[in-house]
């Protein structure tokens, strides 16, 4: 298993730009996603190194010729984002966080860094993900923890997928 932590204020993948130039229409990707997806593939190519292990594609020789195999792959992520000072009582009874970035975009930039940072060659290799977005006090700081197994784990019983998740320790 590969796990690592980003430091910072998660950040959601944002909507692609448009310019026209020489009557040519360019897409374009925002920099506050760019060095978000960035910091992701920082750390987790530090993280994959470390560990030894890469869920990149694998290439399989069955004797008459050689074929690329996606490494199917199951990723638990923990989003945790400073609780403002203008919540109220009943406002701090509330532990989870659901205001914005949406937590399906943020998933994007964390995947697009995994495919930038070489652990993963493609999101499509991704069978299982769970997500909590959650607030924490100023004594904890702003971040994703982010953990990624094997859905091929030689220790895996065959039970769902489900419980794979809650073995990498998924958040409740």
């Amino acid at each position: 298993m590969i796990e690592f932590f980003v430091p910072g204020k998660p950040v959601g993948k944002g909507r692609p730009l448009a310019s026209v130039r020489g009557g040519r229409v360019s897409m374009r990707t925002p920099e506050k996603t760019r060095d978000y997806e960035g910091l992701v593939a920082h750390y987790a190519s530090a993280a994959r190194r470390k560990s030894g292990e890469s869920f990149a594609t694998i290439y399989v020789d069955d004797g008459r010729k050689v074929w690329a195999r996606q490494h199917p792959v199951l990723i638990v992520i923990e989003l945790s984002f400073l609780r403002p000072n203008s919540h109220t009582k009943a406002d701090r009874a509330w532990r989870h966080h659901t205001q914005k970035p949406d937590i399906d975009n943020v998933a994007k930039a964390i995947l697009d860094g995994l495919v930038l940072g070489g652990v993963i060659s493609d999101d499509t290799q991704v069978v299982g993900l769970s997500i909590l977005k959650r607030w924490v006090t100023d004594s904890v700081e702003e971040s994703a923890l982010v953990k990624i197994g094997s859905a091929w784990d030689r220790g895996y019983d065959g039970g769902t997928l489900e419980q794979k998740l809650e073995s990498m320790g998924a958040p409740e």
